[in-house]
């Protein structure tokens, strides 16, 4: 029932949507504190080395797509791989690693919600959590994975809700705000799981206070 209501409300945002795009044309507004110079290359013993944004991703996505990607590393604890894309003009931007995962060969073997304990008035993120593997069991690699979205002081895990903020925004607000789409991994193949997600915790942990101020709030 909960999910017939949310199309329901979506076909209606998006119908609205169209009529609100045909009179009117919305420009593309930057999330305050939210850009690529918000994701800081050393903090808390982490230090990241900037990865090239590869051809495909340039030629797939819209132009005014803009990117972070970056491999942090921590002595003692371990690497993690962060990237972060954010929305422009075409909604196209951003899309679940649900869908580009497995066209690049890896099989998703799991999907939860993990949560994340912050020093911040959110306390606990909720994250999406998808377990991958690629190639064969003996001889293949695996990663966790975590995910979230960020946009106009919100945060949430779902896909869904961020398609629904994101039209709220554009049909009752008349404004696109560039939306930022957060994902972090490790090589779990030679870790045993919670060692895993423990760098993935630190690493959440040591980066969300620095770029989400006191006045998010989670859906």
């Amino acid at each position: 029932m909960a999910n017939k209501k949310f199309i329901i409300i979506f076909v209606l945002m998006a119908l609205t949507f169209s009529a609100v795009k045909v009179l009117t044309r919305l420009e593309t507004t930057e999330t305050p504190d939210l850009t690529q110079e918000s994701f800081p290359i050393e903090f808390s013993g982490w230090t990241g080395v900037d990865i090239e944004v590869s051809p495909v991703e340039l030629e797939f996505l819209p132009q005014d797509t803009l990117f972070v990607k970056r491999h942090y590393t921590k002595e003692g604890l371990g690497s993690v791989f962060l990237v972060v894309v954010f929305s422009g003009e075409d909604r196209r931007s951003i899309h679940r690693p649900e869908v580009c995962y497995p066209s690049q060969g890896w099989t998703i073997r799991g999907k939860s919600v993990y949560p994340v304990t912050l020093d911040h008035p959110i306390q606990t993120l909720k994250t999406a959590r998808l377990d991958i593997a690629y190639g064969k069991e003996m001889f293949g690699r695996s990663e966790i994975v975590l995910y979230w979205f960020m946009g106009n002081h919100r945060i949430t895990a779902s896909h869904l809700k961020r398609v629904l903020l994101m039209g709220f925004d554009r049909c009752f607000l008349g404004r696109n705000y560039r939306w930022a789409f957060v994902r972090i991994s490790t090589d779990s193949t030679q870790k045993k799981e919670q060692d895993a997600l423990e760098v993935l915790q630190t690493f959440v942990h040591d980066l969300f206070p620095l770029i989400t101020s006191d006045t998010y709030r989670q859906y």
